[in-house]
């Protein structure tokens, strides 16, 4: 396992130098994913941002899921929400500062109970 954790050349950015802070479990997950017109969303997106696109076409992502085991480092989990239903709406942008690649999150609604 150590020597896969080495193994970082497909890595855009390095590791982080610190210890992990928090720790949670994603399931039920489903990533579905819909072409979008770029003139459809252009008016929803600050002009500073750039849509990126794949074959003509941006992509609208709605991500299900639900999330338990939700706990800071060396703490319990956390006891009044067992369980957190949430629902990701996003699509890709590109900076133009640097030209990276930034995920819009345009809406998470989360589970109130």
């Amino acid at each position: 396992m150590q020597t896969l954790l080495q193994n970082t050349v497909h890595r855009p950015y390095p590791l982080p130098d610190t210890c992990w802070i928090m720790t949670q479990t994603w399931n039920d997950l489903l990533f579905s994913h819909w072409p979008i017109k770029p003139a459809q969303l252009r008016p929803l997106i600050p002009p500073e941002l750039e849509l990126d696109t794949y074959d003509g076409e941006c992509w609208v992502g709605v991500v299900p899921f639900s999330m338990a085991h939700i706990r800071l480092r060396t703490l319990p989990e956390f006891p009044a929400k067992p369980t957190q239903r949430m629902l990701y709406l996003y699509w890709w942008l590109l900076l133009q500062q640097n030209g990276s690649d930034q995920m819009w999150y345009v809406h998470i609604w989360v589970s109130s109970r």
